[in-house]
């Protein structure tokens, strides 16, 4: 008897122990980020040795004017991948597009195989190459007074877009020199920002902060210098944290 009261006993215990909830499982993830951001936008005009605009001319494949901008993201302590679009075009000589590289205007209509010409722009777009570097020499102030991507001696790639007479996508063209000089110039401006979000199974946080500056420009990209109002750049340190809660 008392063999089958401890037998009882014991079986109680356990189903007392199985009807417990049982504690849910929770996963956790969190990293983090920093480094250096830049962006820079550019009309070039294409001159002769006396300084004059060159004509438009259907045997100048890559026409006589060009508008391109660039963002540039660091890799790595003094490393950084370039990646940008030059737009090329054919301008009268006393038309000037309107200055804004890829953040408005003209640009916009960048990826159109051959958008019709608008009256107040009298341009014919020809095609649209890349610039891609990767692995680019990148030095910047912590003040962001002051930065140089490239350097002597440094190249960086235009390759076709498949944009006639641009070569396929991705073929490599040219491999051009680089070396952009950015000087900062007004007060360092903050921004701080937070995202959170849940898809019912985890929670998501991420976290930005930056230092941003406006910059101008000087050196060369290619064959190209960057002319006084019409070119333009900005320097950006930031930091990033993100965190992951499963249940």
């Amino acid at each position: 008897m008392r063999r089958a009261f401890v037998v009882l006993a014991t079986l109680s215990l356990l189903l007392a122990a199985l009807a417990q909830p049982v504690a849910a499982s929770t996963s956790f993830f969190q990293g983090r980020s920093s480094g250096y951001f830049m962006q820079f936008s550019w009309v070039q005009l294409d001159r002769d040795v006396n300084g004059e605009r060159l004509p438009a001319m259907g045997s100048r494949p890559f026409g006589n004017t060009h508008i391109g901008f660039a963002f540039v993201f660091t890799t790595s302590k003094g490393r950084a991948l370039v990646h940008g679009q030059i737009a090329d075009l054919n301008c009268p000589t006393d038309y000037t597009p309107p200055f804004g590289g890829g953040h408005g205007g003209f640009a916009d209509a960048l990826d159109e195989p051959e958008p019709e010409p608008e009256p107040e722009n009298p341009c014919t777009h020809l095609g649209v190459r890349q610039v891609i570097g990767e692995n680019i020499p990148l030095s910047i102030n912590r003040k962001l007074d002051f930065a140089r991507l490239g350097g002597t001696g440094v190249t960086i790639g235009i390759y076709g877009s498949g944009d006639d007479p641009h070569g396929g996508p991705g073929e490599l063209l040219v491999n051009v020199p680089i070396n952009t000089t950015f000087q900062g110039i007004g007060a360092v401006a903050r921004s701080r920002s937070t995202w959170t979000w849940s898809d019912g199974t985890s929670r998501y946080t991420s976290r930005y902060t930056s230092r941003d500056r406006q910059a101008t420009m000087g050196g060369i990209l290619g064959p190209m210098g960057y002319a006084e109002g019409l070119s333009g750049g900005s320097m950006s340190q930031y930091r990033e944290s993100s965190r992951q809660m499963t249940k």
